[in-house]
């Protein structure tokens, strides 16, 4: 017999009870410890998770206003960019864990929101852009027609004088009408550019619009229509010199103002 069972044998009933008792009881607190300590790292999870759907939830809101704003450029879906992200910091600074992952999301989210603002008056800067040189070519084709009205004119002034026209008249009012064509053409380009951000319609745009100048600069007219021809000229000179400066490096299409 051993040691263990002779000093068990030796103690009375009370003792044996007492220590069975003392023994059932101390499993008993081990057991609830461990209960409480696993619902606590339960709840603890529990609240993580709801902050990471919280913050993927904001992420969303954000990503859905950032492509609103892009359709319509309007101020309430920039404001919910804004609050998106305001949001997610508020939610990355009650979070209780501190740790280098979150500083790293702060970071991201500040840098996210300031390449979206600069995104953002960059898209504007586009449609004003595009508005102001619609309607600087509208300008430049009402001159051109202005322009072949008022060489009409002359020559039907001619023919009321029993004058034919010379060829050569005839060969410049040709070269005229052929201006709004040409305008044409440098409009389609500009389109495509604005559409697509490939450099071949950018060159494409450059050579419609030196073709453009170049046919203006070769009509040889007098003074009472040279007017017009000036006031398309002039409607022309600002998208060109726009032009000139976008061919930097890079030739970024935000510079230029022509794509989104």
């Amino acid at each position: 017999m051993s040691v263990f069972s002779r000093v068990l044998g030796n103690l009375s009933v009370g003792t044996k009870l007492s220590l069975g008792f003392g023994l059932v009881l101390l499993f008993t607190l081990g057991v609830a410890v461990t209960a409480f300590h696993s619902l606590g790292v339960l709840q603890a999870r529990s609240e993580q998770s709801r902050v990471e759907a919280s913050i993927k939830t904001l992420i969303l809101q954000a990503r859905i206003a950032e492509k609103e704003f892009a359709l319509s450029l309007a101020s309430q879906p920039m404001q919910q960019v804004r609050g998106a992200i305001d949001g997610l910091s508020r939610q990355l600074d009650l979070g209780r864990d501190d740790s280098a992952g979150q500083a790293a999301m702060r970071s991201v989210a500040s840098v996210y929101l300031e390449q979206f603002l600069g995104h953002a008056d960059s898209l504007r800067q586009a449609r004003e852009a595009r508005l102001r040189m619609q309607a600087l070519a509208q300008t430049a084709g009402d001159s051109f027609t202005l322009l072949f009205l008022d060489h009409l004119d002359a020559l039907n002034a001619q023919l009321e004088q029993d004058i034919s026209p010379s060829i050569e008249q005839m060969v410049v009012l040709e070269q005229i009408a052929t201006l709004r064509d040409k305008l044409v053409t440098l409009r389609d380009s500009e389109l495509y550019y604005s559409l697509d951000g490939e450099e071949r319609y950018r060159d494409d745009w450059e050579m419609s619009m030196t073709d453009l100048l170049s046919a203006m600069q070769a009509l040889d007219l007098g003074d009472q229509v040279q007017t017009s021809l000036k006031g398309a000229r002039n409607a022309l000179d600002e998208p060109n010199r726009a032009g000139q400066r976008a061919a930097g490096p890079g030739r970024s299409a935000a510079d230029t103002g022509y794509c989104e």
